[in-house]
């Protein structure tokens, strides 16, 4: 994967460039806490890119669905 496809896709999310390091960059998700380094190479191997962006991402996303779980659960009419 491309670094600027892998910081684009890293923005769109909300994370942020918090510091630069001397090979990689630090990005941080304000809404999970989480933060990953993120190598300075043009190419980016994409198993490391997927565990990035499921680092940072992805759990954001998934706490979204837990969240839409339980509240329809707490609409539906219980049957006692």
């Amino acid at each position: 994967m491309k670094l600027r496809d892998l910081v684009a896709e890293l923005e769109r999310a909300g994370c942020v460039l918090l510091r630069n390091g001397a090979k990689h960059d630090i990005y941080h998700n304000p809404v999970n806490g989480r933060s990953e380094p993120v190598p300075r190479h043009r190419e980016v191997n994409e198993l490391l890119a997927k565990k990035i962006l499921r680092s940072l991402v992805q759990l954001e996303e998934e706490k979204e669905k837990v969240a839409d779980q339980r509240q329809e659960t707490e609409e539906e009419p219980r049957g006692h």
